[in-house]
């Protein structure tokens, strides 16, 4: 390495590669072994090869990086400078790696989540990147049915709205949803500011299903011994808004759908009070320490900025 001392400004550029990886290696290495020798062996390359990788850096970085002594191959204080910057490279680039292959470790197959209401809602495009090394895979899932779904296995995890009374599950709570009564136009003009009592009087948009949205209508209803009148069975929220837009009866949907309806001149809000109901992620009570389970139920709780 007998021109390892020429100034770097007299190097031309030309001909010389960008500077890469393996040249910062064997930077590091003579760096510390002070021998390009011992620098060999532990880059497993020639010490030719050492010196070349050496001279390019020198040239791409238009400084001298080493100065020879009896010594050995010494630092300059450029070197010194940059010997700091070459280990933090290094690092990053191990790091790089490292992450890799802990993605490549952790990679198993899909989760299966079951979504109870609209994918916009529950913001599906970022929920799928919450977990990159997962595939997820999305399946139409009732709040009334998680549980049963949950332990046939069909889902690993599934939103739903209010509480699941099953030992067999367990729940994460994420956000509360308001939930608003809806009056068709046809019908909003005298009932819009009504009470209950003439409320339940109007003809209405039901379900026989768990519906946790009717469910806790009802017991308020019951505490006041009221009695609706139903004219439709529906739970789909996409059903239940046609039937309040064509007139059909009173529903209770989400505030976000009803606001929906209702700027689109298709519908009003009952001016009473609106409720709110919890939206959960649920999976097994036995599968909740599941390591992609856990890592999907943990992320989507700092996703919605709800608390375990």
């Amino acid at each position: 390495m007998d021109n390892i001392q020429t100034p770097c400004a007299k190097i031309s550029n030309a001909g010389w590669r960008k500077m890469e990886l393996y040249q910062i290696n064997s930077f590091l290495a003579v760096a510390k072994t002070q021998n390009l020798t011992q620098a060999a062996k532990t880059t497993h390359l020639s010490p030719s090869a050492v010196s070349s990788q050496i001279k390019a850096l020198e040239a791409h970085l238009n400084l001298v990086l080493f100065k020879r002594t009896t010594r050995g191959m010494i630092l300059t204080q450029e070197g010194e400078t940059l010997m700091i910057e070459a280990k933090k490279l290094r690092q990053a680039a191990q790091n790089l790696e490292q992450t890799a292959l802990d993605l490549q470790k952790n990679r198993s197959g899909t989760l299966n989540i079951g979504i109870n209401t609209d994918p916009g809602f529950l913001n599906i495009s970022t929920i799928s990147r919450c977990q990159p090394e997962i595939m997820m895979t999305f399946i139409e899932a009732q709040t009334f049915t998680p549980a049963r779904m949950l332990t046939a296995r069909l889902i690993d995890a599934g939103f739903h709205f209010g509480e699941l009374k099953d030992p067999e599950v367990c729940s994460f709570p994420l956000s509360r949803v308001m939930v608003r009564v809806v009056l068709p136009k046809n019908l909003a003009e005298k009932n819009e500011a009504a009470d209950l009592e003439t409320l339940v009087k109007l003809p209405w948009v039901w379900t026989r299903h768990h519906c946790p949205f009717h469910l806790s209508f009802k017991t308020h209803l019951d505490q006041l011994n009221l009695t609706l009148t139903p004219v439709a069975d529906a739970v789909d929220e996409n059903i239940v808004k046609e039937l309040v837009k064509s007139g059909t009866g009173v529903a209770l949907m989400r505030e976000d759908q009803a606001f929906e309806l209702v700027n689109q001149n298709l519908a009003r809000m009952w001016k009473g009070p609106g409720m709110e109901i919890p939206l959960s992620i649920a999976c097994l009570e036995k599968r909740k320490n599941d390591k992609n389970i856990a890592a999907f139920v943990r992320r989507l709780v700092q996703t919605f900025g709800g608390n375990d």
